[in-house]
Protein backbone atom coordinates (compact mmCIF):
# COMPACT_ATOMS: atom_id res chain seq x y z
CA UNK A 1 0.00 0.00 0.00
CA UNK A 2 1.25 3.45 -0.76
CA UNK A 3 1.61 6.22 1.78
CA UNK A 4 -0.88 8.30 -0.21
CA UNK A 5 -3.54 5.58 0.02
CA UNK A 6 -3.01 5.24 3.77
CA UNK A 7 -3.19 9.04 4.20
CA UNK A 8 -6.46 9.17 2.21
CA UNK A 9 -7.90 6.46 4.45
CA UNK A 10 -6.87 8.42 7.55
CA UNK A 11 -8.47 11.57 6.11
CA UNK A 12 -11.77 9.67 5.60
CA UNK A 13 -11.69 8.24 9.12
CA UNK A 14 -13.68 10.29 11.66
CA UNK A 15 -11.12 9.68 14.41
CA UNK A 16 -8.20 10.26 11.97
CA UNK A 17 -6.79 6.79 12.64
CA UNK A 18 -6.11 3.57 10.75
CA UNK A 19 -5.89 0.56 13.04
CA UNK A 20 -5.36 -3.15 12.93
CA UNK A 21 -3.36 -3.60 9.77
CA UNK A 22 -1.42 -6.85 9.88
CA UNK A 23 1.81 -7.11 7.97
CA UNK A 24 5.21 -8.77 8.00
CA UNK A 25 8.03 -6.69 9.45
CA UNK A 26 11.57 -7.32 8.20
CA UNK A 27 14.33 -6.26 10.59
CA UNK A 28 17.75 -4.94 9.59
CA UNK A 29 19.14 -8.43 10.20
CA UNK A 30 16.58 -9.90 7.78
CA UNK A 31 14.41 -11.53 10.46
CA UNK A 32 10.71 -11.55 9.65
CA UNK A 33 7.84 -11.29 12.12
CA UNK A 34 4.12 -10.56 12.04
CA UNK A 35 3.08 -7.16 13.38
CA UNK A 36 -0.08 -5.12 13.74
CA UNK A 37 0.15 -1.41 13.01
CA UNK A 38 -1.91 1.53 14.22
CA UNK A 39 -1.45 4.87 12.52
CA UNK A 40 -2.93 8.12 13.84
CA UNK A 41 -2.77 11.68 12.59
CA UNK A 42 -2.35 14.25 15.34
CA UNK A 43 -2.61 17.99 14.65
CA UNK A 44 0.41 19.86 16.01
CA UNK A 45 1.20 23.58 15.55
CA UNK A 46 -0.70 24.01 12.25
CA UNK A 47 0.83 20.80 10.94
CA UNK A 48 -0.03 17.10 10.85
CA UNK A 49 2.09 14.60 12.74
CA UNK A 50 1.62 10.90 12.06
CA UNK A 51 2.25 8.53 14.92
CA UNK A 52 2.60 4.83 14.15
CA UNK A 53 2.46 2.09 16.75
CA UNK A 54 3.76 -1.35 15.81
CA UNK A 55 2.84 -4.35 17.96
CA UNK A 56 4.54 -7.73 17.70
CA UNK A 57 1.80 -10.33 17.19
CA UNK A 58 4.03 -13.39 16.83
CA UNK A 59 2.55 -15.07 19.92
CA UNK A 60 -1.01 -14.35 18.80
CA UNK A 61 -0.32 -15.75 15.32
CA UNK A 62 1.29 -18.87 16.80
CA UNK A 63 -1.72 -19.34 19.09
CA UNK A 64 -4.15 -18.86 16.17
CA UNK A 65 -2.26 -21.49 14.17
CA UNK A 66 -2.26 -23.86 17.12
CA UNK A 67 -6.02 -23.39 17.57
CA UNK A 68 -6.64 -24.08 13.85
CA UNK A 69 -4.48 -27.20 14.06
CA UNK A 70 -6.26 -28.40 17.22
CA UNK A 71 -9.66 -27.82 15.65
CA UNK A 72 -8.68 -29.75 12.52
CA UNK A 73 -7.30 -32.57 14.67
CA UNK A 74 -10.48 -32.62 16.80
CA UNK A 75 -12.75 -32.59 13.73
CA UNK A 76 -10.80 -35.46 12.22
CA UNK A 77 -10.94 -37.44 15.47
CA UNK A 78 -14.69 -36.96 15.85
CA UNK A 79 -15.39 -37.92 12.23
CA UNK A 80 -13.29 -41.07 12.66
CA UNK A 81 -14.89 -42.03 15.98
CA UNK A 82 -18.39 -41.61 14.57
CA UNK A 83 -17.74 -43.20 11.18
CA UNK A 84 -16.02 -46.26 12.67
CA UNK A 85 -19.13 -47.81 14.26
CA UNK A 86 -21.42 -46.36 11.61
CA UNK A 87 -20.10 -48.49 8.76
CA UNK A 88 -21.07 -51.86 10.30
CA UNK A 89 -24.41 -50.46 11.51
CA UNK A 90 -25.31 -49.41 7.97
CA UNK A 91 -24.05 -52.66 6.48
CA UNK A 92 -25.92 -54.81 9.01
CA UNK A 93 -29.20 -52.91 8.69
CA UNK A 94 -28.98 -53.07 4.89
CA UNK A 95 -28.22 -56.78 5.05
CA UNK A 96 -31.22 -57.40 7.30
CA UNK A 97 -33.49 -55.41 4.98
CA UNK A 98 -32.28 -57.17 1.82
CA UNK A 99 -31.43 -60.70 2.97
CA UNK A 100 -34.17 -61.39 5.53
CA UNK A 101 -37.55 -61.20 3.71
CA UNK A 102 -39.38 -62.52 6.76
CA UNK A 103 -38.36 -59.33 8.62
CA UNK A 104 -39.87 -57.23 5.84
CA UNK A 105 -43.28 -58.82 6.47
CA UNK A 106 -43.40 -57.44 10.01
CA UNK A 107 -44.29 -53.71 9.61
CA UNK A 108 -42.84 -52.72 13.00
CA UNK A 109 -39.50 -54.47 12.36
CA UNK A 110 -39.40 -53.02 8.85
CA UNK A 111 -39.99 -49.52 10.28
CA UNK A 112 -37.19 -49.99 12.85
CA UNK A 113 -34.73 -51.22 10.21
CA UNK A 114 -35.60 -48.28 7.96
CA UNK A 115 -35.16 -45.91 10.92
CA UNK A 116 -31.72 -47.38 11.66
CA UNK A 117 -30.73 -47.11 7.99
CA UNK A 118 -32.05 -43.56 7.59
CA UNK A 119 -30.48 -42.40 10.86
CA UNK A 120 -27.15 -43.90 9.87
CA UNK A 121 -27.29 -42.25 6.44
CA UNK A 122 -28.14 -38.92 8.10
CA UNK A 123 -25.10 -39.19 10.38
CA UNK A 124 -22.99 -40.14 7.35
CA UNK A 125 -24.21 -37.01 5.51
CA UNK A 126 -23.42 -34.86 8.57
CA UNK A 127 -19.91 -36.29 8.75
CA UNK A 128 -19.40 -35.58 5.06
CA UNK A 129 -20.74 -32.07 5.59
CA UNK A 130 -18.27 -31.37 8.41
CA UNK A 131 -15.47 -32.42 6.07
CA UNK A 132 -16.81 -30.10 3.35
CA UNK A 133 -17.13 -27.19 5.80
CA UNK A 134 -13.53 -27.69 6.88
CA UNK A 135 -12.40 -27.79 3.23
CA UNK A 136 -14.41 -24.61 2.55
CA UNK A 137 -12.78 -22.85 5.52
CA UNK A 138 -9.34 -23.79 4.15
CA UNK A 139 -10.32 -22.36 0.74
CA UNK A 140 -10.19 -25.77 -0.94
CA UNK A 141 -13.76 -25.59 -2.28
CA UNK A 142 -15.98 -22.80 -3.54
CA UNK A 143 -19.74 -22.55 -3.18
CA UNK A 144 -22.15 -21.76 -5.98
CA UNK A 145 -25.63 -20.36 -5.51
CA UNK A 146 -28.41 -22.51 -6.91
CA UNK A 147 -32.16 -22.24 -7.07
CA UNK A 148 -34.05 -24.67 -4.90
CA UNK A 149 -37.61 -25.47 -3.91
CA UNK A 150 -37.92 -24.57 -0.24
CA UNK A 151 -40.81 -27.01 0.26
CA UNK A 152 -38.69 -29.88 -1.03
CA UNK A 153 -35.81 -28.82 1.22
CA UNK A 154 -38.08 -28.68 4.28
CA UNK A 155 -39.72 -31.99 3.36
CA UNK A 156 -36.31 -33.65 3.05
CA UNK A 157 -35.10 -32.20 6.36
CA UNK A 158 -38.22 -33.37 8.17
CA UNK A 159 -38.03 -36.81 6.64
CA UNK A 160 -34.39 -37.00 7.65
CA UNK A 161 -35.16 -35.92 11.20
CA UNK A 162 -38.38 -37.72 12.08
CA UNK A 163 -40.51 -40.64 10.99
CA UNK A 164 -44.26 -40.34 10.74
CA UNK A 165 -44.60 -36.80 9.37
CA UNK A 166 -45.40 -35.52 5.89
CA UNK A 167 -45.13 -31.97 4.58
CA UNK A 168 -47.98 -30.28 2.76
CA UNK A 169 -47.56 -26.98 0.91
CA UNK A 170 -50.09 -24.24 1.60
CA UNK A 171 -49.28 -22.12 -1.46
CA UNK A 172 -51.65 -19.16 -0.93
CA UNK A 173 -50.55 -18.63 2.65
CA UNK A 174 -46.91 -19.47 1.94
CA UNK A 175 -46.84 -21.87 4.87
CA UNK A 176 -45.77 -25.44 5.42
CA UNK A 177 -48.09 -27.84 7.26
CA UNK A 178 -46.85 -30.91 9.09
CA UNK A 179 -49.25 -33.81 8.70
CA UNK A 180 -48.83 -36.83 11.06
CA UNK A 181 -49.09 -40.23 9.39
CA UNK A 182 -52.13 -42.28 10.23
CA UNK A 183 -51.54 -45.67 11.79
Amino acid sequence: ETWEAIREEIDRSPDREVSGREMMLISKSGDRGPVETHLRMVPHDNDEVYIETVIDISERKALEKRMRDLRAEWDSFIRHELRNPLTPILAFSQSLMEDQPELQRNPKVKQYLEAIWQGGKRIERLLDLTYEVQAYERGQILLDRIRCNIYDAIRGAIQDAALGVDVEEDEPAGRVKLIPHEG
